[in-house]
């Protein structure tokens, strides 16, 4: 059956594509949202073109931070707040003192789909790679844990944090009230867990740094000309960004058969174990094993084929999503680094842990506890989800093979351990040190 996208999502996806200049939409064939942003190279800072002799970035930073916002999450955006004053302590410990600084936070929301598919992801484009922020008309925290907050400490109308040096040399231009580390916390917190269980968390950091107008043009600003980007995934499930259109891709969210968990129908569609499918799965029909298990270390995300086959691969391409990461900044090797806490084992060797087929009897709420899953990684029986199950965290080979496409600025943690702190003090030194001496302080450009 073939499922045509709705009419709403399809006047949306049009207003997209009429943002774009005409020339990007006659050179390619695919969804505006899935495309590396146009740029047009500036004479004067080679911004878009990667030119030797550039000068040097300004000590700029700009973090985006993409936070699951799923059920299973609220344990761990605690532990993500708790634990940023130990990445803003070795930001603080750079050479030239705090770099400039945005700080953004986006969820990992961006609808499943044009069907309506219900719960909590119904709705076209989720929250659109919108950053989260102070603004009345869309995203404006009015609580977090029950408690109103007035946008987190944000003036009205931000978006992200600012926090740069003054014009005059002496003190911080800052957009907000109170201190950095309570905002961030706050946001962190803020996006709360009713977002959609299909994760699209690579499409949000994709989405989230391209603005368009009518869609997130609200981040216009956030990512600056010069300077270091930093991205920061935080999530317990792998990345299921897939185009919204379900002709495109193969009705990934929508033909999902009774009897299957949601994190089950990522993984069928977009991995692979001994370099095969996972046997006795069928897309339109479900699971009709018994049960399946190899080591992680056996298994890998699918690469798409060319020409594109949907219904072999449903999903966007990783290295699409990293080769538009890569275009962001002139020298994306040296300004660009990349930083996950995502379900990988917390000794960090995949030969040690199994990814699995099974049936978690554990899950809520019933039926859930029969259907076929995708069985975690880890599980901690002390922690409880907001909605009440025991906590978990998934395979994510998607995200793995993400960060490790960045090299020595990519670095991989595990969400299964009990807090973030070790992860948020490395990041941030790695930060540091790619900064280190080599930038330009900003009120000399």
């Amino acid at each position: 059956m073939t499922h045509r996208p709705s009419r709403s999502l399809r006047l949306r996806w049009g207003l997209i594509i009429l943002a774009l200049p005409a020339a990007f939409c006659a050179c390619t064939s695919r969804s505006p949202l899935e495309q590396p942003p146009v740029k047009t190279p500036d004479a004067a800072t080679g911004q878009g073109i990667d030119v030797p002799g550039l000068p040097a970035p300004t000590c700029a930073l700009d973090v985006l931070f993409v936070v699951d916002n799923s059920p299973s999450m609220d344990p761990k955006q605690t532990a993500l707040a708790q634990s940023f004053p130990q990445m803003l302590q070795q930001l603080q410990q750079s050479p030239g003192g705090l770099p400039d600084l945005h700080i953004g936070v986006a969820s990992s929301d961006m609808g499943a789909g044009s069907e309506g598919i219900g719960g909590n992801c119904d709705r076209p484009l989720g929250d659109r790679g919108l950053l989260w922020g102070n603004d009345p008309t869309f995203g404006a925290i009015a609580t977090v844990a029950g408690t109103p907050n007035n946008g987190c400490g944000l003036n009205s109308g931000a978006r992200w944090i600012e926090d740069i040096q003054s014009s005059d040399g002496i003190g911080r231009q800052q957009n907000y009230t109170g201190n950095l580390a309570d905002v961030f916390s706050c946001l962190a917190k803020g996006v709360g867990v009713n977002g959609c269980g299909y994760e699209h968390q690579l499409q949000a950091v994709r989405v989230a740094l391209n603005p368009q107008a009518g869609i997130n043009d609200e981040n216009v600003g956030f990512v600056r000309n010069k300077g270091y980007l930093a991205i920061v995934l935080v999530t317990d499930e792998d990345d299921c960004s897939a185009n919204p259109s379900d002709v495109d891709n193969d009705g990934m969210f929508v033909r999902r058969p009774k009897g299957e968990a949601a994190s089950m129908r990522c993984a069928m569609r977009g991995e692979l174990c001994h370099g095969a499918e996972i046997p006795d799965y069928d897309p339109a029909n479900g699971y009709s094993g018994t049960g399946f298990s190899s080591p992680l270390s056996d298994c890998a995300p699918k690469e798409p084929r060319d020409p594109p086959d949907p219904a072999y691969l449903p999903l966007i391409g990783v290295q699409d999503i990293v080769d538009w990461v890569n275009k962001v900044k002139a020298r994306p090797a040296q300004e660009i680094l990349v930083s996950g806490i995502f379900g990988w084992p917390a000794n960090n060797d995949p030969s040690t842990v199994n990814f699995r087929i099974g049936v978690d009897a554990t899950s809520l709420p019933p039926p859930q506890n029969t259907y076929w899953d995708y069985m975690p990684i880890c599980t901690i029986p002390s922690m409880r989800s907001a909605d009440g199950n025991i906590y978990k965290a998934y395979g994510g080979f998607r995200l793995k093979k993400f960060i490790d496409s960045f090299g020595n600025n990519g670095q991989r943690f595990s969400i299964c351990n009990p807090d973030f702190s070790d992860a948020m003090t490395q990041i941030g030194s790695a930060i540091v040190r790619a900064m280190g001496s080599g930038c330009t302080p900003t009120l000399l450009m």
